[in-house]
């Protein structure tokens, strides 16, 4: 990866991520490497172009709302911790000189993760486009009532799902609240989708892995009419009721992710998920 023109966001509400974007454009600077700083919810597409890395400072959060509003540019991220957890983040804070060394001698690989596309398609037409890297989530308005579903896989019927939601992932997503709900952990390469049923209310209804080229459709079930809210990545959120469908699939992109080790996957599982312990 030659590295000319690197791009950071930082999270806005994370002073210590704040802190550091002087500091990492100084030591840019030092390596003769031209730099921007752009702000997350303001700052347009075109700005980015030609940026050949883009740094992101913050939790999963913050990436996962970057890779949502810019991941069609396919600028490869490098994440930086500054979160909770951190899983999708690649390094921390204190080892940004070692990893910036690293790409500049050419080091480092892209790791390419699925995006989901979704559509929501109003009774009257209408439609709702998002796109996210981690889970699309269909839950009730009312926490307290069941939510029934039914689903479909490339236009035939799999089954109706009875609980409180749905979670549809990609492999990016498998470690988050996919994992909370019972659901397997993919490798974040694999291009496939998962469906895990929020505490389902039969023991027959499981997690589901299917391939990322499967189109998959949901509507809410049965004659009573029910209203449910779908949200893309916890960021993007819209109701829908019983006149609507959702469908989900795979995006024509891309994002790729800075690695640094190609195995950093599995010791993520050991250090950030505790893995045997």
């Amino acid at each position: 990866m030659k590295l000319r023109k690197v791009g950071i966001i930082a999270n806005s509400s994370k002073q210590k991520a704040q802190d550091m974007v002087d500091e990492l454009r100084s030591y840019l600077d030092e390596k003769g490497i031209a730099s921007n700083f752009f702000e997350t919810y303001t700052s347009s597409a075109d700005a980015m172009e030609g940026t050949d890395l883009m740094i992101v400072l913050g939790g999963d959060g913050t990436i996962l709302n970057y890779a949502r509003l810019y991941g069609r540019l396919q600028i490869p991220i490098l994440g930086i911790n500054f979160g909770t957890l951190g899983f999708i983040a690649e390094i921390q804070p204190e080892d940004y000189r070692e990893a910036l060394d690293q790409l500049i001698e050419g080091g480092g690989m892209l790791s390419k993760r699925i995006v989901l596309h979704v559509v929501v398609e109003r009774s009257d037409k209408s439609r709702l486009e998002f796109f996210g890297l981690n889970d699309l989530v269909i839950s009730h308005k009312n926490v307290l009532r069941m939510l029934s579903l039914d689903a479909y896989i490339n236009g035939n019927y799999l089954v109706s799902y009875n609980g409180d939601g749905l979670i549809v992932s990609g492999p990016t997503g498998s470690t988050a609240y996919n994992l909370s709900a019972g659901g397997p952990v993919l490798h974040p390469e694999v291009n496939a989708l998962l469906l895990t049923p929020i505490c389902p209310h039969t023991l027959g209804e499981r997690p589901l892995v299917i391939p990322g080229s499967e189109s998959i459709r949901i509507r809410l079930a049965g004659e009573k009419r029910q209203d449910a809210m779908v949200s893309v990545d916890g960021q993007a959120n819209t109701d829908i009721s019983s006149d609507d469908t959702v469908y989900i699939g795979v995006a024509d992109y891309t994002v790729d992710f800075v690695l640094l080790h190609k195995s950093d996957f599995y010791s993520k599982l050991r250090t950030r998920l505790f893995w045997g312990r």
